[in-house]
């Protein structure tokens, strides 16, 4: 134990930050103990994980590309991917996991500009919501994609394949 003298597991740190380098002194695991943070390339992160990546990378990878997942093919399994994203809303029906996008805008402030979120829509069924930035503090959902594969435009909850709820201009020929 460090700074500890009944230790409850094999390494316990009590108090103070936990920082472990590369060989080569370069940045690897850091544990910010202030705010409950843990960097990874990182002595500063800005959220509860950050993982800072830097170095070339090969293959059919693009060289600004951050983080890379790497598992096997659950593409027709309903319950394994290599990220899973989950919200604490117990069976509550129009909450899910989520993806925000965004960027920074001022200084060091960042903020979500879009977000994709896995809603629940019945017991274990489910859909995909995107949302855009509407205001200073807000989301607002604008395509729905059902449980059925039903796509709606300005709805929560299409009826049809393809559902519009407003102004609609079509340019070409539908066949």
């Amino acid at each position: 134990g460090i700074l500890t003298a009944t230790p409850t597991s094999t390494l316990q740190v009590q108090g103070g930050n936990v920082h472990f380098l590369s060989t080569a002194g370069a940045e690897g695991l850091f544990y910010d103990a202030t705010n409950n943070r843990v960097g990874i390339g990182t002595t500063g992160p800005q959220g509860k994980l950050q993982v800072l990546t830097s170095g070339s990378l090969t293959g059919d990878v693009d060289s600004n590309t951050e983080v890379i997942i790497t598992g096997p093919d659950h593409s027709t399994s309903a319950r394994q991917g290599n990220l899973f994203i989950v919200s604490n809303s117990t069976q509550t029906v129009g909450f899910g996991g989520s993806i925000a996008f965004g960027a920074q805008f001022s200084g060091t402030d960042v903020a979500a500009f879009g977000r994709i979120a896995g809603v629940q829509e019945s017991s274990f069924l489910g859909g995909l919501a995107f949302y855009t930035r509407t205001g200073a503090e807000s989301m607002s959902e604008k395509m729905r994609i059902d449980r059925t594969g039903n796509v709606g435009i300005g709805t929560t909850g299409p009826t049809t394949t393809l559902g519009v709820v407003g102004t609609t201009r079509l340019n070409g020929a539908l066949s």
